[in-house]
């Protein structure tokens, strides 16, 4: 209740959407109604008023919401993308330097011998082509021809004198030239960049039959490393010219190699061989013939898979990508071993001292 003369207007606020009625009355000394009004006052709804623009408030915090979750994820994957690529950079330099101090290394060895040139790299690619058939992983292939790079490592600390000499070793000089498989692998012992480097090192020389050095070792005993390499070495030395021999007939070399595997040489590695050997013979030039094209050679391989080559062997030859700069010439297109070690050499009294170098 207000006083008539106090009264001057009313104010209404909070008012709901829609209609609203108000009444006013004006009430006498003794409260009886001297005059009464009604009001209609109508108000529309805004537009925060709609139940859907409740759901647009919600959708569009959750939007907010959203977008903001995704540019801290994405700043956060983005920061840690680009410091994954700099340090796939960097492995990836250090990768390719690694492989650069390697193949220094290997020429750096190969330059000491004035008859091997690049006998490393045939070496680790002879090793290859073995592993590739007894199933190696291609990260293990790779593995395996670093170590056979690094296989002779230890003859940089052979003198000249006897590594060159072109006559025969003296049976101190002999003991000399034996040492640089162990020389090598206590060079690479700690050589953490490729694995098992070492055992390539100290066990391609050793002999299946156990009549090998450093440590006589026989049979599966010898690493794989060490079988492995130690026929793509001799096999090496054989076909290739020595500072105390010129490279042997093919035929005496398949010959020497079907008497010595099982005594010299891991008898399942040393046949692998026999395929890569047809291979070349095929694609290099011959005093007879040209070289054979590549489709050629590869037909004629496929013609012999599991009759004349065995069929995982001349799987691997298909693929396989051989130096053939400088092999013996003749062919070999038989089956059976097509490898050997030079045994017979004329360098000493020892019989195995010059197999390979």
């Amino acid at each position: 209740l207000v006083p008539l003369s106090a009264f001057s207007g009313a104010v209404y606020t909070g008012l709901p959407t829609g209609e609203s009625i108000f009444h006013i009355a004006v009430l006498g000394d003794k409260g009886e109604i001297l005059e009464e009004r009604s009001f209609s006052i109508i108000r529309e709804a805004a537009i925060w008023d709609h139940w859907w623009f409740m759901v647009y408030l919600i959708g569009v915090g959750a939007l907010t919401i959203m977008w903001f979750t995704w540019l801290f994820a994405h700043t956060r994957m983005k920061r840690s993308y680009d410091i994954q690529r700099r340090e796939l950079l960097v492995a990836q330099k250090q990768v390719q330097m690694g492989n650069e101090t390697i193949m220094a290394i290997a020429r750096t060895v190969d330059a000491k011998d004035e008859n091997t040139s690049q006998h490393s790299q045939r070496v680790s690619e002879y090793s290859v082509l073995i592993a590739k058939e007894m199933g190696f992983s291609e990260a293990e292939c790779e593995n395996l021809r670093k170590a056979a790079l690094l296989h002779d490592i230890g003859k940089i600390g052979i003198p000249d004198r006897i590594l060159n000499k072109p006559a025969r070793l003296t049976d101190e000089e002999y003991a000399i030239m034996k040492t640089h498989v162990t020389r090598g692998a206590e060079i690479l012992k700690d050589f953490t960049m490729v694995e098992r480097a070492s055992e390539g090192a100290r066990y391609h020389h050793e002999r299946f039959d156990g009549m090998g050095y450093p440590e006589g070792l026989k049979g599966k005993d010898i690493p794989l490393y060490g079988r492995i390499i130690g026929v793509a070495d001799a096999f090496d030395a054989m076909t290739q010219n020595r500072v105390y021999r010129k490279k042997l007939d093919l035929s005496f070399a398949l010959g020497e190699l079907e008497r010595c595997s099982g005594t010299q040489f891991d008898p399942e590695i040393a046949r692998i061989i026999c395929v890569a050997d047809c291979y070349d013979a095929m694609s290099s030039d011959r005093s007879y013939r040209k070289a054979l094209p590549q489709h050629i050679v590869r037909e004629e391989i496929e013609k012999g898979r599991g009759t004349q080559f065995d069929p995982r062997i001349a799987e691997v030859m298909l693929h396989a990508k051989l130096s053939t700069s400088s092999r013996p010439s003749g062919a070999c297109c038989q089956t059976g071993p097509c490898v050997t070690a030079d045994l017979s050499s004329s360098r000493g009294s020892h019989p195995t001292s010059r197999a390979s170098t």
